[in-house]
Formats: structure tokens, C-alpha cells, sequence
């Protein structure tokens, strides 16, 4: 087994955010991986005899699902040299991105920059004249091309210019294209040592990721979807809190990660305020969770922005295990979950007010259904009318349009009652069998799998996770009895 460096990497969003926190380095530590021998032979293959015969590491990005070729002291530089790997740029964008960036100042002014509690506006503004993306990649998923992405970027500042986008190679249903932006005006306002590193960086950059090999980007999130969080903390005003007692009060409650660094956290507060106002029309809330309130000062802050912005839902302070129950790789984070504790899709990264309720309203669709709908505060005659419109499809043979997961007993009963999930990569749906033994989905042809999240009385537990078609179809579920 050959030994190999694979390269960590942080996420994107702390370099986006560069006025508010400057992003810590990225570190790479050494591990074996089965699949490194293959990799290599067909970098070697791709790069041309020169790289083939060069000392390289192989760096591999799982987010984006890359590995690159690097030189053994590609790090070592004067300035400072990081790579930043976002994975999913926005929730269900299906656009990744891979970005190396260099900051044309020493490591250790760099490290100081990172640490200390004050940055005047003069360190802020000569950090931005030194600070570039050395290069980028975009994955556009499948049924996409650039112009994908550069629909994302406008919304983000216009930074990027989609002609210059070059295509270098395909996985599966993804594209991954190249940019390299224009920096001929940066490069020349820096001193000769610096100016002359980037440039050679860029280069070996450009020819890396030319001779990269490409697979599906890995779904960070996807052991998570499902999972039960449980914690003890308290709120900012001292009050205590149990999850358990949390949540129970909302068939879905999304949890809002922020700090009181994060200038785009802040910057959504107000509309957090008014999602969770409009929320409460279907019994769900937003809960803040504040990252860095573990101290009292941080805490007594958090709490003057929340006055300064109108904030009047609950907000939580740090507790032990918080990244274990909420793993976020960038501030601000939103995570969703049921009134159990169970997460139930992969959470929003990044400041995405314009997702947060459509996230939050579909969700709490499936969670009406898995309760049963009776006596739920929230229970609207469009949800009435969806159940009726789910009965007369589940009626008889499947019309052709949905899925449907099909639950009947050994004796072929049908089962009622039985609570169904239905998930893809990304996020689960739950629904509960009726009188027929039928729960349908009415989600577009893709990939899912079915689990049964609970039995009625009188049958086993099934902890089976069914495949589903690949085109609409049913999926039969036997349930022993106890």
C-alpha cells in the first residue's frame, strides 16, 4: 500500500468573507488510501512524462471530488499559500468549488493578522491588495454547464467572467471547468519576491489541475441526514435548554449557526427575524446557535447585536459536543430538524435567506404527514388538499408520476400507519402509510432510498434501507409481526 499526503481542507466561505475574518491555513497530514496506486498511474498517464518523473504529492479533495499533483514543496512559500474547498456553493445548486489562494504578505504577519482581537482598517485594506485566487474550479452537476455558476457568482459580487472558464474534464454526469481570473493589476502592485511566487504557483496550479483525475464529489452530509441530535445548554438570557424539549415544540425547527465575528451572519439577522414570524403560521421556528458565546463577553455581545437587529427568537450558547451534533465548515450554518431531534437534510451553508423558508415549508409538508396531521397546529386547507390528491394517486396502480413505497404485513395486509422516510442525497421525506398500506412521493426521478422510521404496534422493527426505482414505481416493504 503506497503512502500518501492527502491534502485538509477548510471551507471556502471564511475566504468570501474576508473583510469580516481572514481564513485560517490550510494543513495536510499523511494516511494510506487503497485507491492512491490508480490515481497515480493515471495522473502520470495524463500530466506527460515531465510530471510523471517529478517528487509530487497527491492531494485529494473529496468535496469536489478531485485529486491533484502537486510538487513536494508547493507550500513552502513567502507568502501565504491556502486552499479553501466549499464542496455544494449554495443548497442544491449542485456547483462545487475547489480555490487555492495566496496572500502576498509573510506567514507570520499573516498568522498575526488571524489572531489578534483588533484589525484596523489599514490591515484590512493592505490584507485585500495582497490577497488573490491563485486558481479555481467549478463541478457543475449534471443537465449543467458554466453559465451555472456564473449565475451563482453575480449573485455573489459578479466576481467571475464565464469566458474564461476552460473545460478540463468529466465524471459521471459532472463537468469540472478551470478559471483563472485576470491579475496582471495584482500582480504588478506586488514586491518582486512575491509577484514572481504567485506567478509560478498559478502556473504549476494550472497544469495540476489540467492533469487532475476526476470523480464525483462526495456527499459531506450524507451519514448525517437522519441522524438524532441530543444536548443540555443554555439560551443567551440563562435560561435552560434540552433539546429534547427544544425541538418537541415544532415539526421543524432550523437551527441557525453564527458568531459574532461573522459580518454575513449579522447581516441576515433581521430576515432570520422575519422567517421565523412567518414560520410560526405552521408551527415551525428558527433557533440561533451562537459559536463563539462560551465567553462572557461574547455572549453579552451577541446578545447587543441581536438587540441592535430585532432578533426575538431563542438563541442557544455553545455546549460540549456541539460540533458533533452540528459539523459545520463555515458561519453561518443552518441545520433542520423534526420535532424528535432528527436531522433532516443536508444543511444550508452560507448566508441563503432566500432558502431558508422554502427549506423549512417543505420540510414541514413531510413532517405533518409523519404525525399524522391530527391536531397539528399549522394544519392548512393546502395540506388537506395535498393528502386528498396523494389518496386518489395511491389509489389503484401507480399513475406513472410518483413514487410510491408499498408496506403490507407476512400475511400480505396491508399495513397502516407505518411511518415511511423517503431521502436522496440531500434531504428526507416522511410520510405515513394509509388504510391501503400506501404512502406516495411525489418527488421528480432520481436516486432515493426508503426506510421505515416506525412500525404500528405489533411489528418488528425494520432497520432495512430499500432501494428505489430509478424511474417512478413502488417499493414493497414486508413487516414481520412480533
Amino acid at each position: 500500500m503506497k503512502k500518501t499526503v492527502i491534502c485538509i481542507v477548510r471551507s471556502m466561505l471564511a475566504v468570501i468573507s474576508v473583510v469580516f475574518l481572514f481564513g485560517s491555513a490550510a494543513f495536510a497530514e499523511e494516511t494510506e488510501t487503497d485507491s492512491a496506486v490508480v490515481a497515480e498511474e493515471a495522473a502520470a498517464e495524463t500530466a506527460g512524462e515531465e510530471n510523471a518523473g517529478a517528487s509530487l504529492k497527491e492531494c485529494v479533495f473529496e468535496k469536489t471530488g478531485m485529486t491533484l499533483y502537486l510538487p513536494e514543496d508547493f507550500y513552502e512559500t513567502a507568502g501565504m499559500l491556502s486552499v479553501s474547498e466549499s464542496g455544494e456553493i449554495s443548497y442544491g445548486s449542485s456547483v462545487y468549488e475547489l480555490d487555492f489562494v495566496y496572500v502576498a504578505m509573510p506567514k507570520e504577519k499573516y498568522a498575526e493578522l488571524t489572531t489578534q482581537a483588533d484589525v484596523t482598517e489599514e490591515e484590512i485594506e493592505d490584507y485585500r491588495k495582497r490577497y488573490n485566487t491563485a486558481a479555481t474550479v467549478f463541478v457543475c452537476g449534471a443537465g449543467r454547464d458554466f453559465s451555472a455558476v456564473q449565475g451563482l457568482a453575480e449573485s455573489n459580487g459578479g466576481y467571475l467572467d464565464s469566458a474564461l472558464a476552460e473545460e478540463i474534464g468529466k465524471a459521471g454526469e459532472y463537468t469540472f471547468y478551470y478559471y483563472d481570473a485576470p491579475t496582471d493589476e495584482y500582480e504588478e502592485g506586488l514586491e518582486t519576491e512575491y509577484r514572481e511566487e504567485f506567478r509560478n504557483r498559478r502556473e504549476t496550479l494550472r497544469e495540476a489541475f489540467k492533469s487532475g483525475v476526476y470523480g464525483v464529489p462526495a456527499n459531506p452530509y450524507a451519514d448525517l441526514i437522519g441522524k438524532t441530535v441530543s444536548f443540555e445548554t443554555t439560551d443567551i438570557d440563562g435560561n435552560p435548554v434540552k433539546s429534547e424539549e427544544l425541538f418537541a415544540k415544532h415539526p421543524v425547527t432550523m437551527v441557525n449557526m453564527w458568531t459574532t465575528w461573522c459580518g454575513y451572519c449579522i447581516a441576515e439577522m433581521e430576515e432570520l427575524e422575519a422567517i421565523h414570524e412567518r414560520i410560526g403560521d405552521i408551527g415551525c421556528a428558527v433557533v440561533g446557535l451562537l459559536g463563539d458565546g462560551d465567553t462572557p463577553e461574547t455572549a453579552e455581545l451577541g446578545k447587543s447585536i441581536m438587540e441592535e437587529h430585532g432578533v426575538q427568537f431563542q438563541v442557544l450558547l455553545p455546549f460540549e459536543g456541539m460540533t458533533e451534533c452540528f459539523p459545520n465548515q463555515a458561519w453561518p450554518t443552518s441545520f433542520f430538524v423534526d420535532s424528535e431531534g432528527r436531522i433532516l437534510a443536508a444543511p444550508i451553508v452560507g448566508a441563503q435567506p432566500d432558502l431558508y423558508e422554502d427549506t423549512i415549508r417543505s420540510l414541514a409538508e413531510g413532517k405533518t404527514s409523519l404525525t399524522g396531521g391530527e391536531g397539528q397546529e399549522g394544519s392548512t386547507e393546502s395540506d388537506d388538499e395535498a393528502a386528498a390528491g396523494a389518496d386518489e394517486k395511491a389509489a389503484g396502480a401507480n399513475p406513472g408520476d410518483v413514487y410510491r413505497v408499498i408496506v403490507n404485513d407476512e400475511d400480505g395486509n396491508s399495513v397502516e400507519n407505518a411511518a415511511v422516510q423517503f431521502c436522496s442525497d440531500e434531504t428526507c421525506t416522511m410520510a405515513k402509510t394509509d388504510a391501503d398500506g400506501i404512502a406516495v412521493f411525489d418527488s421528480p426521478e432520481g436516486s432515493y432510498t426508503v426506510h421505515v422510521l416506525k412500525v404500528p404496534e405489533g411489528y418488528a422493527e425494520d432497520e432495512t434501507e430499500y432501494p428505489v426505482p430509478a424511474v417512478f414505481g413502488d417499493v414493497t416493504i414486508t413487516l414481520k409481526k412480533e
